[in-house]
């Protein structure tokens, strides 16, 4: 996994987004080189792979108890 500098880095996504449809940059490859900086890469211990899977599907579930409420906010948003 990279880690890359600043916060926030949704709101860069949405702007590296902003930038090519705007024609500042032709691509997303040209816009993530100019507007990403990488500063570390961290990688998975093998020795913890059992603890990384019990994690993942700890997370799989808990994302698929969430689907209904996402349901649920879709229906409010579409009928306001």
């Amino acid at each position: 996994m990279r880690l890359f500098e600043g916060v926030e880095l949704g709101a860069k996504g949405a702007a590296i987004n902003a930038a090519v449809a705007v024609g500042l940059f032709s691509d997303y490859h040209q816009a993530v080189a100019a507007m990403v900086r990488p500063v570390s890469e961290c990688l998975p211990e093998p020795g913890c792979a059992a603890q990384y899977a019990r994690i993942y599907y700890i997370f799989r579930r808990l994302y698929q108890a969430t689907w209904d409420v996402w349901d649920e906010m879709a229906e409010i948003a579409q009928s306001t």
